[in-house]
């Protein structure tokens, strides 16, 4: 599908059909009612479509789904949300550049509908921050379990940042992220964190399951989730990641050795450098805080097999964002994605969302 493109330019006055409304005739009236009824029973078969389409995703029935959607967008092509929702789905099946082209058309589309509208049309769940409170009781939660057990395991990723720099887990994270053994029976792990008093593995990591890479938990009480990852021996690395197709998304840490660490009155093993861990993925400015890093798009240490994998969220967030009126954060998609590619009419958004975010800070 080819999107007109304009430079996303805003909007201040709005034509309404190009027509002169100083005389309003019967005619018009008339129109003006057919035309709000279709809109209105258009917009019932849009919401019965999609609700079948989440049932048949959800009980994972990928290819029907799919065929639902496509349906859904010949119908209703210029709808931003269904091709969305077709990348998306091109993204799970491991077809990364119809992904990507995908997500691509699905935000110029979207983009044009906010110029219509002025207004955001978000239509997802937003994924709050973690209270600190209440990750602090999951991680303590969570030492018991894995020490009651004998299993070793390492904070890392963000939760190592916060911890190590800050002295506390970060406020505008959205879990807990812990490596362990490549070694350790993924099964017996699955069945022990399934019997365990305060966590449980969500119904729809068990509905396709598949556990090499990592596993996500959540916290029965509060609902803190937890990412536990596998750290695979490569030589002098350490890998870890996320089970995706066409291949895992990972990131390449050099091998490490442990030391323990104090939070909140408890020991937790980290790596014996941890200067140099956060480095290797969050780079040389890993002291300065920015809540709009994403690991899985601008990791400094992720493998070249993972660019494509990496693209494929960077546009699925910044159309997120983006439906959502999250300026800033859609600018900052904008520039990681910059990394990997620089087009013309993204070089063109991210002037248009400067000129969003400025317009908020008048």
């Amino acid at each position: 599908m080819t999107q007109e493109y304009d430079g996303f330019k805003p909007n201040n006055a709005l034509p309404v059909g190009g027509k002169n409304l100083a005389i309003v005739t019967d005619v018009d009236k008339a129109q003006t009612a057919q035309t709000a009824q279709t809109a209105q029973t258009n917009s019932r078969q849009t919401e019965v479509g999609f609700s079948l389409f989440n049932v048949l995703r959800q009980l994972g029935y990928i290819e029907e789904s799919l065929f639902l959607i496509d349906k859904l967008i010949s119908d209703f092509p210029n709808n931003s949300k269904f091709l969305f929702t077709r990348a998306n789905i091109y993204r799970g099946k491991g077809q990364l550049l119809n992904s990507i082209a995908g997500f691509k058309n699905a935000i110029q589309l979207l983009l044009l509908d906010i110029k219509e509208r002025q207004e955001a049309v978000e239509f997802d769940k937003i994924l709050p921050n973690m209270v600190v409170e209440y990750a602090a009781i999951a991680i303590y939660d969570l030492k018991r379990f894995l020490d009651g057990n004998d299993i070793p395991f390492v904070l890392s990723f963000g939760t190592l940042l916060g911890i190590h720099r800050d002295g506390e887990l970060l406020s505008y994270d959205h879990d807990i992220d812990i490596g362990l053994s490549w070694d350790i029976p993924r099964q017996e792990l699955v069945n022990l964190i399934s019997q365990s008093e305060n966590f449980y593995i969500p119904e729809k990591e068990l509905i396709s399951p598949k556990f090499d890479w990592s596993i996500s938990v959540s916290h029965k009480t509060n609902g803190i989730f937890i990412d536990f990852n596998f750290l695979k021996p490569e030589g002098e690395f350490l890998d870890c990641g996320f089970d995706l197709l066409p291949n895992p998304m990972v990131w390449r840490f050099s091998a490490f050795k442990t030391k323990l660490i104090q939070y909140r009155g408890n020991d937790y093993a980290v790596p014996e450098n941890p200067e140099q861990y956060l480095i290797e993925i969050y780079g040389p400015n890993w002291k300065i805080p920015d809540p709009f890093f994403d690991s899985l798009v601008s990791g400094h240490n992720l493998t070249p097999q993972s660019k494509y994998l990496s693209l494929t969220y960077a546009y699925l967030r910044l159309y997120r964002q983006i439906s959502r009126a999250n300026w800033k954060r859609a600018l900052s998609y904008c520039h990681q994605i910059f990394a990997y590619e620089k087009e013309s009419w993204m070089v063109e958004l991210a002037a248009w969302l400067q000129v969003k975010i400025n317009e908020e800070q008048r």
